[in-house]
């Protein structure tokens, strides 16, 4: 392992090709730290926060579900209360355990036509927060697993209004600021942080995601050293 690919069977070297295999190297200063970076991950990162509109981002390599245990647990404070859309994806329950988070689920309505689940409306979160508004914060799954988006744009004016931040599970839309026929990405309409799986629908392998702040409302370096 990590000598250039030599060490690999004829057949898989042949596979995977020499520009691949040329890349097969361990840690070295050269290649920087992806915890702490330096060099051309720090710069790599700088670059994805200009191409998505953030003020920060960071790499994930165990995908979006470490990018959103990562910014769970650096947003809130033990005991906190937090109001999620209850079609969450399953790495999300288990930041809720680590941190011993108060949770509140949104339900969302149900399409019995197409057997799918639609979106959290605005009106759902508006009427949560007036019922309890000790929440600090918001985080939705936009665009859901059938492809449909949340307002984020008036979410993002409701949940802030309390004081709360918007945190969005963006898995599935990492694409969606590369075209105007796409719904806007939720950074742009007042999310505070998303996470994106580069992997699901931009160009990188299995299992990298993206995490990007933009956001007053967030502890830039607590997130960072989760």
């Amino acid at each position: 392992g990590h000598k250039g690919g030599r060490c690999l069977n004829r057949e898989y070297q042949e596979l995977l090709g020499p520009a691949a295999l040329a890349i097969d190297v361990s840690l070295m200063q050269e290649l920087d730290d992806l915890h702490a970076p330096e060099r051309c991950i720090a710069l790599a990162q700088q670059l994805a926060a200009e191409t998505f509109g953030a003020d920060k981002s960071f790499f994930a390599v165990n995908g979006t579900s470490g990018a959103l245990q990562a910014l769970l647990l650096g947003s809130f404070q033990p005991g906190d209360k937090l109001l999620i859309a209850r079609n969450m994806h399953r790495s999300l329950l288990a930041a809720l355990v680590l941190a011993n988070y108060q949770v509140r689920f949104l339900q969302p309505e149900y399409q019995a036509d197409f057997a799918i689940s639609l979106q959290i409306k605005p009106e759902q979160v508006a009427q949560a927060l007036a019922q309890e508004p000790d929440i600090k914060g918001v985080l939705l799954t936009s665009p859901n697993y059938y492809g449909l988006s949340a307002d984020i744009a008036q979410i993002a004016q409701i949940t802030h209004a309390y004081g709360a931040v918007l945190l969005v599970d963006e898995a599935h839309g990492a694409h969606l600021g590369f075209s105007e026929k796409f719904p806007a990405p939720a950074l742009s309409l007042g999310a505070d942080a998303v996470a994106q799986s580069t992997h699901k629908s931009l160009s990188s392998l299995t299992q990298t995601s993206m995490l990007h702040l933009k956001s007053v409302r967030l502890d830039y370096q607590r997130i960072t050293a989760m």
